[in-house]
């Protein structure tokens, strides 16, 4: 009984730190993202695509920000898969 709770706990605590990785990565992304629009002023927000700013003077302030982006989306893949219980479906959607 006690080996599960401690499971339990740990599980929680990793399901904690990627929902913390997600929403750093979050916040970093918009934060860069909202700074190109001051900082580049030559690309219209509503013409020219996000991907557009690494074109421009800060183009590797907004490249850190695919990486952020692709860190979110794997930590919360992760927690999910965490918390999900294991069934025949979650382990052929794992893989894919």
């Amino acid at each position: 009984m006690r080996d599960n709770t401690h499971t339990a706990k740990a599980m929680s605590m990793s399901s904690r730190t990627a929902g913390l990785i997600v929403l750093v990565a979050a916040v970093w992304f918009w934060a860069v993202f909202l700074s190109m629009h001051v900082l580049e002023p030559e690309f219209s927000p509503l013409i020219a695509p996000g991907s557009a700013y690494v074109l421009g003077a800060y183009g590797g302030w907004m490249t850190t920000t695919y990486f952020a982006l692709s860190a979110a989306l794997l930590s919360a893949g992760i927690g999910v898969a965490m918390n999900v219980p294991a069934s025949a479906v979650t382990w052929v959607a794992w893989p894919l």
